[in-house]
């Protein structure tokens, strides 16, 4: 028995939270490849440790991203000499650079 045909049995019966998968594989008698723990990792992340603090790093990584993307376009005074408006993103180009990168 596969891993998918467990999930869709889990899915017939209600029960798709990744502990129920884990139990219906162990009771198939079913080891899970480096690969299906991953992807019930990424799925499920409450159901070890590890998975919980890829999941609040993952998370911290883009909400730091999409503050970057959105500060980097703000107006962030006038350029010396042309009294053009310049963007944050261009006045502090290296910072944004490195912050992105």
């Amino acid at each position: 028995m596969s891993l998918i045909s467990l999930v869709h049995r889990a899915d017939v019966e209600g029960n798709d939270s990744g502990d129920n998968i884990l139990a219906l594989a162990a009771a198939a008698g079913v080891e899970l490849t480096v690969r299906e723990r991953m992807w019930r990792a990424f799925e499920f992340p409450h159901t070890s440790t590890p998975a919980l603090v890829f999941y609040y790093v993952t998370g911290f990584f883009i909400a730091v991203s999409v503050c970057a993307n959105v500060i980097e376009t703000i107006p962030c005074g006038i350029q010396a000499g042309t009294g053009k408006s310049q963007s944050c993103g261009e006045r502090y180009g290296l910072e944004f650079f490195c912050l992105t990168v």
